[in-house]
């Protein structure tokens, strides 16, 4: 096999010396040889170009799992405050309608046509409160307001009959005493107001 690397001189180029390296007297199979030869200068370069597009691909990809783990944190924290609100929605107190009113959210209708004592008195509760608070009830729930009760004792007693033995006095409805509790009346704050002495002690009512 004929050897042409004698030919190499000082001066040829780094591709004159490989082509000479590998030719054999063959041109077509020394081409073939040499086509995808390159200068060390540009496989220099080349690695250059390859290095700097790791370091930025690198850099990208930890902006990407930093930016990821940013959003996850603040997804986290988004989620934890939805709960938080959620929570408090559900430990709002819901809102006290009055007693009258405990079916307002079912005749609603029957307030918008204007018909009705129950419709009247809603529009009133609703002209002194505001309509948001009823809305609420409406949407959210209520609980119906439960006024304070109050039985009225004798301060003193009196020997009513055979009722000598008798510990406590009360009055009932028609506001004549009665030594049975259970049949005394219970008096809302607004009618004792009305008639209210000194003579009656006020127990209000637990039960």
């Amino acid at each position: 096999m004929t050897s042409f690397t004698n030919r190499i001189k000082p001066d040829s180029t780094e591709l004159e010396r490989y082509f000479l390296s590998v030719y054999t007297g063959n041109l077509w199979d020394a081409l073939e040889k040499i086509k995808d030869w390159h200068s060390p200068e540009h496989i220099e370069k080349e690695i250059k170009r390859l290095r700097k597009i790791n370091h930025l691909y690198k850099k990208a990809k930890g902006n990407a799992e930093r930016l990821a783990v940013d959003r996850g944190e603040r997804l986290n924290q988004a989620q934890d405050e939805l709960a938080f609100l959620e929570s408090q929605l559900q430990q709002q107190a819901l809102p006290v309608v009055p007693k009258l009113t405990q079916k307002q959210a079912d005749i609603l209708n029957d307030y918008k046509n204007g018909s009705g004592s129950l419709a009247k008195y809603l529009s009133v509760e609703i002209k002194k409160r505001d309509y948001d608070y009823f809305a609420r009830a409406w949407l959210d729930g209520y609980t119906v307001e439960k006024p304070k009760l109050f039985y009225l004792k004798a301060k003193e007693l009196l020997v009513v009959g055979d009722y000598d033995h008798v510990e406590d006095l009360w009055l009932d409805w028609n506001k004549n005493l009665t030594p049975k509790k259970q049949d005394a009346h219970q008096f809302t704050q607004k009618e004792l107001d009305s008639f209210y002495s000194k003579k009656y002690e006020q127990v209000e009512v637990t039960e």
